[in-house]
């Protein structure tokens, strides 16, 4: 071989060393996302080449160049590498916000960059109407009521999107609008009958949602109708523990927090109120007693009733026992009688009076009975029941005698026989002188 050969060969070595070093040092280090855009809850997966089994750092930037994600692996024996990062579900969460992100990898001194997007996913689900008032198809006894509409969205309601329409006519202005609710109270009376309303909202993506429904307004001006009154009017209980109530009814509803019940001009707590009746139990002293009750319905007609009862536990008092206990009459017509009192009232209907056991029909007023007889000689009892309106009874039992005076006159005449006789035989003795 010449020595221009042997140059040439050297120079040709020369080369490839130095591009086989080249190759060697080159860095083949790469980063990507699987997407360029991505939506919350989504997973970012970050791929490469590296130097094979070289260390990898992986760094996340948010849109304000804040690191938010830090981590460290090996790649392959190849040199490729793949890593998954979970976006959150909700955006904002601590330092994730919507937009452009940096995805930075450092290997073996080399540093190399990519981005991505993230962005709100597309909102296709129209807000829900949770509820109404006046429900549907109901009825409401004001002609202002208060027209409510509550909703919610999955993501955000758009307040400037929503309509209130009243039996036509678009009421929006005059409504109260926040994200979860729309509230509008008229300004004037709504006439009595059937209205109809139309509400719609949107969401900040556009999406609506609409509900139409009907309520009836019919004023009330009936007052409740009270009854069955406890006790009843003017009446008399013979026991100091009296139940009081009454019942109540009304062509629409009762407001139950209206009742008041009063005993003695006091306001008391019933113990028990419903929408049909109220009840008391006391416990009161002998007399009279005055209740009232009001109540009002839904519209806030009212009703009062007032009554009176007594208390009465005494019994009526019985006296003035005619003929009086144990006499003795001397004539067979007797005139049976006896007066009675009470604390209260006599109930005339309850008078009873026995003669020897036997029923009889006196004559009865408030304070007394009388009766006239013609009796047998011989012992006779009377027996004299009488209650008061509460029904307190008093028992009182006599006796007394029929004894007639001797009879003379048979011997009256006899002595005027005798005397007769006297006087007929003295006069024919002087004639036969």
């Amino acid at each position: 071989m010449s020595c221009k050969q042997a140059t040439v060969l050297m120079m040709l070595i020369l080369l490839v060393g130095a591009a086989s070093i080249a190759v060697t040092s080159a860095s083949p280090l790469t980063v990507n996302t699987n997407k360029s855009t991505y939506n919350p809850g989504e997973t970012i997966t970050v791929t490469g080449i590296a130097t094979a089994s070289a260390d990898v750092t992986i760094q996340i930037y948010n849109p304000s160049g804040s690191m938010i994600v830090i981590d460290y692996f090996t790649a392959g024996a190849g040199g490729s590498y793949s890593k998954p990062f979970a976006i959150p579900s909700t955006i904002p969460t601590g330092s994730w916000s919507y937009g452009t992100y940096t995805v930075r990898a450092f290997s073996g001194g080399e540093t190399v960059n990519a981005t991505f997007t993230l962005q709100a996913a597309a909102d296709t689900t129209a807000p829900v109407i949770s509820s109404v008032t006046p429900v549907a198809d109901s009825t409401v006894t004001t002609a202002r009521p208060t027209i409510t509409v509550s909703y919610s969205d999955n993501v955000a309601i758009n307040t400037t999107g929503a309509k209130l329409t009243v039996d036509g006519a678009d009421v929006t202005a005059s409504a109260t609008v926040t994200a979860t609710a729309t509230q509008y109270t008229p300004a004037a009376d709504l006439s009595q009958g059937s209205h109809t309303v139309y509400f719609e909202v949107k969401d900040t993506a556009g999406n609506a949602v609409n509900r139409t429904w009907a309520f009836t307004v019919t004023i009330d001006t009936t007052a409740p109708i009270i009854s069955g009154l406890t006790p009843a009017n003017e009446t008399v209980s013979p026991s100091t523990s009296v139940s009081i109530g009454a019942s109540y009814s009304d062509n629409v509803a009762i407001n139950v927090s209206s009742v008041v019940l009063m005993v003695d001009s006091a306001a008391v707590i019933p113990t028990t109120v419903t929408a049909t009746a109220v009840s008391y139990s006391a416990t009161l002293a002998e007399g009279t007693h005055t209740v009232s009750l009001t109540v009002k319905d839904t519209s806030g007609n009212a009703a009062t009733s007032s009554w009176t009862f007594a208390v009465d536990t005494t019994a009526p008092a019985i006296s003035s026992l005619v003929p009086a206990n144990g006499t003795t009459m001397d004539s067979k017509s007797v005139t049976v009688s006896a007066s009675y009192s009470d604390n209260m009232a006599i109930d005339t209907a309850s008078v009873v009076l026995k003669v020897d056991a036997a029923t009889v029909a006196p004559t009865v007023t408030a304070t007394g009975v009388s009766y006239s007889a013609t009796l047998e000689e011989g012992t006779h009892t009377v027996q004299l029941t009488v209650k008061d309106t509460a029904g307190n009874t008093a028992t009182s039992t006599w006796t007394f005698s029929v004894k007639l005076p001797p009879d003379y006159t048979l011997y009256y005449i006899l002595a005027a026989v005798v005397i007769v006789i006297i006087i007929v035989a003295a006069v024919l003795l002087m004639r036969r002188k």
